[in-house]
């Protein structure tokens, strides 16, 4: 940059792609100062949140903010012990959203699996 132009001034053009984005990305990790590097792996988390709501709620009238919840909430709202939600869907057994070490559910989703194999029901 040159003179008084600074960083924030400065218009970036949106990526048009995802080729785009993976080189914007690269960029921004690479010439970042190291005070905002935690700021910004934050942002990214939060986008990340943001995605796998969108993903977890593609096709449904819910917004993403609202379709996930917590094991605690998942398992009040299927009538099932928290352990039991815990442990099939680190089994796999039932739909999750893993976002670092938090573990989100769409509810619609799990009771759907539910009604799918009602095996799954017997070890409650």
């Amino acid at each position: 940059m040159t003179g008084g132009e600074s960083r924030a001034s400065a218009v970036v053009r949106p990526p048009q792609n995802l080729a785009d984005l993976r080189v914007l990305l690269a960029q921004v990790v690479t010439d970042i100062d190291l005070e905002d590097l935690h700021e910004l792996v934050g942002l990214l988390e939060g986008a990340k949140v943001r995605a796998l709501g969108r993903l977890t709620t593609a096709g449904t009238s819910q917004s993403a903010t609202s379709a996930l919840v917590d094991a605690e909430e998942m398992a009040r709202r299927a009538d099932l012990p928290v352990f039991w939600i815990r442990d099939r869907a680190r089994r796999r057994q039932i739909p999750s959203v893993r976002c670092g070490r938090y573990v989100r559910f769409d509810p619609d989703a799990v009771i759907a699996a539910l009604h799918k194999t009602p095996d799954l029901r017997r070890a409650k």
